[in-house]
């Protein structure tokens, strides 16, 4: 599940990704390495999408 009331906690991660050499960033997939899925792959998608273009991760 992707945390929409905190996006710090993603979009840092996003940044990097974005800002460096690449990579894979897999949301869906807990801590332990097993896949868990997404409700609404579409939605997360705009989301991170949207979040990403509008906001900063470095205010607040």
């Amino acid at each position: 599940m992707l945390e929409e009331k905190k996006p710090k906690s993603w979009l840092k991660s996003v940044s990097v990704f974005a800002n460096g050499l690449g990579g894979s960033l897999f949301f869906g997939i807990d801590n332990d390495g097993i896949v868990k899925g997404l409700d609404d792959v579409q939605h997360v998608c705009e989301t991170i999408s949207s979040a990403a273009r509008n906001q900063s991760v470095f205010t607040g």
